[in-house]
């Protein structure tokens, strides 16, 4: 409504969800009072006891930085949001075009049905965390989890006079970490490090882990080193199979510099 009355189309400016405030989009998702109920009610299903921020962008923004990855948790909230988005924007052109309306219960449960349908015929396999479990049941999705097993790896030691390097890197909705290990052929370690890194992604941050390591690894008497990542992106970056992002240009140069340092 209030783009159309910056076009002079338009005198009424008026929300019809709650009919007390001007409409425009960052009221009509959350802050009236008719969608906030709904966005609230939502939020609690995931375990989220807040008020809607204070725009639509705003909202967006703290889906992405708290649900990473592709666990049912995450699948599940991002749906939610999307349906939420468009189930209140239907019953808004209804009052306006069909003069219509519904109860805003009615439309919740349209949202959590939209919810429950996607993720049932999605058939995710996810592990059987308190968290997954928790919001599962608050959807009432009777969803079977799979118990996804570790795989065993083994550790192969380097020739004799060298040092290998594991690195590592880890990230989460709230925390980002990164290690590494090096240890000498007959498998004693050498040094080890861990510490918090800024959230980001995974490639940068697998990126960092190396050049931390070879940085450590430079800074002893290591002449012969080797490195094993398991991320494959980072292994065809530093070969030069596929293109640095440019925030990362930097640290390769930085690695590359360092593999050279070494005798082998």
């Amino acid at each position: 409504m209030d783009c159309l009355l910056f076009l002079g189309q338009s005198r009424n400016t008026r929300c019809l969800l709650y009919k007390q405030s001007a409409e425009y989009i960052d009221h009509i998702f959350f802050r009236c009072s008719f969608s906030s109920w709904i966005w609230r009610f939502i939020l609690g299903r995931f375990n989220s006891k807040r008020k809607p921020l204070e725009s639509l962008l705003a909202e967006e923004s703290w889906i992405r930085s708290k649900f990473r990855g592709k666990g049912q948790s995450t699948i599940a909230t991002k749906i939610a949001f999307s349906a939420s988005i468009y189930c209140i924007w239907m019953e808004r052109n209804k009052r306006v075009f069909d003069h219509k309306e519904q109860h805003k219960q009615s439309i919740l449960r349209h949202i959590l049905s939209f919810v429950k349908v996607k993720m049932i015929f999605l058939k995710l396999q996810d592990s059987p965390s308190d968290r997954n479990i928790e919001i599962s049941k608050n959807l009432g999705i009777s969803y079977q989890f799979q118990d996804i097993q570790p795989k065993q790896c083994k550790w192969e030691p380097p020739d004799c006079n060298s040092h290998k390097l594991n690195s590592d890197a880890s990230l989460t909705a709230d925390k980002a970490t990164l290690g590494g290990l090096i240890r000498d052929s007959s498998g004693t370690s050498i040094l080890m490090y861990s510490l918090d890194a800024t959230i980001q992604n995974i490639t940068d941050l697998e990126l960092d882990a190396i050049a931390h390591g070879l940085s450590m690894a430079s800074a002893t008497s290591v002449q012969n080193s080797w490195v094993e990542t398991d991320y494959l992106l980072a292994d065809q970056i530093i070969k030069g199979e596929i293109r640095c992002p440019w925030r990362k240009l930097n640290t390769l140069d930085n690695v590359l510099n360092l593999l050279r340092s070494f005798s082998s």
